[in-house]
């Protein structure tokens, strides 16, 4: 597996991952049962768990190829994430702090 093959099917079933939580969310709403949990009520909704299903799908497609991909993809993917993140959070600091 070559690391531009990996990112491509890994950010595809992290997308997929997404819109699949999202819709959990969605389903779930405002309501939430003891200590924050989502409800027994809306648990049991077929939408509910159609959607979960899908995360759980998707969810698990990451985690196989996660566990497919040499450590060195995962080392270098994570550099790169943390690039990304570090030059996104940069504040500007006023003269007085550089």
């Amino acid at each position: 597996m070559k690391y531009q093959t990996y990112i491509s099917a890994i950010e595809s079933v992290e997308k997929c991952c997404d819109v699949a939580s999202k819709k959990m969310k969605e389903l779930k709403g405002n309501e939430s049962g003891a200590m924050g949990l989502t409800p027994d009520k809306i648990k049991s909704s077929p939408n509910f768990r159609q959607a979960k299903r899908e995360f759980d799908t998707f969810f698990n497609s990451m985690r196989v190829i996660n566990s497919a991909a040499p450590k060195a993809y995962l080392k270098r993917r994570r550099d790169e994430r943390r690039a990304a993140q570090a030059g996104a959070t940069k504040i500007a600091l006023p003269s007085t702090f550089t």
